[in-house]
């Protein structure tokens, strides 16, 4: 049988299997290249060695010094750029891991969970939002918080965190039914940060659910894209609408074209970015949809 690339985990379960978190600085100590059968991906990549410096615990106890860790690319090392390079579209749900950014000459700020395989994310200046996000998560998992928090804690969440809440909170739904109604409670909240609409669409589209409840899914959406302001929001709704015309009536349509003239001028705002690049994105969906 082919070999097949695992499923990659999502913050929510990395963030729960983690037992420790914690922030610092990495360096590039060696890097081999690797076959495909050493890897946990299709085909053959890099097997680096990072030295972490640790600095803060996020959760958990830090390590008292300096420690290794093995992690895995399939980027040489032209190709990698580090955290702070320009990219587009953004690493909005930090995806990105720091394996794909690690330079023989580089010193980096990090996040690293310590769960197996290690999990290692680059950060950018003092104010990265993905420690917060981590420890948002984590204090939701070990309080046993229920929906009602999570909810209320969205419109103040890093867009990693509201995905990881919702995911949380949909765990709780009894049928296709319930976890519809819940993503549109969510896709109400205002402001949800920029990519977060994204990563919920993706939580839509893992829950399989029944053809009403898309229905009612796209018509949330259409009303969120009455007002929205993230460029990245609305390419993922362009996108995920167009891919479910068939959950998607004439009236639903016509609120839609009539919201394009809008959402073709949105600036990146906070979803960072060139805002040129952003409105060709847009205008690239939009014109799938009309």
């Amino acid at each position: 049988m082919p070999r097949r690339s695992p499923a990659p985990s999502t913050w929510l379960t990395l963030v729960e299997q983690a037992t420790t978190a914690y922030t610092g600085s990495a360096r590039l100590l060696t890097e081999r290249a690797a076959s495909a059968g050493e890897t946990a991906f299709r085909g053959g990549g890099f097997t680096l060695t990072l030295e972490v410096e640790p600095a803060t615990a996020v959760f958990g106890d830090a390590p008292d010094g300096p420690v290794e860790l093995t992690v895995q690319t399939a980027l040489a090392e032209r190709q990698r750029e580090a955290p702070g390079a320009l990219r587009f579209p953004p690493d909005l749900l930090r995806r990105v891991s720091y394996a794909d950014q690690a330079r023989p000459d580089g010193r980096d700020d990090v996040l690293v969970l310590v769960v197996e395989p290690p999990v290692v994310r680059g950060l950018v200046g003092s104010d990265d939002d993905l420690p917060t996000a981590v420890a948002t998560v984590r204090g939701w998992l070990t309080s046993g918080a229920d929906s009602a928090t999570v909810l209320g804690d969205l419109p103040s969440a890093p867009a990693v965190a509201v995905v990881a809440g919702v995911e949380l909170v949909l765990r709780s739904a009894a049928d296709s039914a319930s976890a519809a109604a819940l993503i549109e409670r969510v896709l109400a909240v205002e402001p949800l940060a920029a990519g977060a609409v994204r990563g919920v669409l993706e939580l839509v589209d893992r829950a399989a659910l029944g053809e009403g409840d898309l229905e009612v899914v796209a018509d949330a959406l259409l009303d969120r894209l009455g007002s929205e302001t993230d460029p990245d929001a609305a390419v993922a709704a362009l996108g995920w609408l167009d891919a479910h015309r068939d959950v998607t009536g004439e009236e639903a349509r016509a609120e839609l074209a009539a919201a394009l003239p809008r959402l073709r001028e949105l600036d990146a705002g906070d979803a960072g970015g060139d805002t040129t690049a952003w409105r060709a994105e847009i205008a690239r969906f939009a014109d799938a949809v009309e």
